[in-house]
């Protein structure tokens, strides 16, 4: 699988951040970022195992404010 950049990583945080703030539990933050995923050319058909390690390295990015 490929990894995203950091700079992927930050966009996504942002967007989710942006319609659902900062405050989500990480099972909400879970399912947001599925349902963003459908959205993005090319990641809309990720396996369940993958869009899992990506979701998790952004839950963990996420809910240490590691980002602006």
């Amino acid at each position: 699988m490929d990894q995203l950049s950091p700079a992927e990583q930050y966009r996504l945080i942002y967007v989710i951040r942006e319609k659902c703030g900062f405050n989500l539990t990480q099972s909400h933050f879970t399912e947001v970022a599925f349902d963003l995923f459908e959205d993005i050319s090319g990641m809309e058909g990720i396996s369940t195992p993958n869009a899992m390690e990506i979701i998790n390295i952004l839950w963990k990015k996420y809910s240490a404010n590691t980002y602006p």
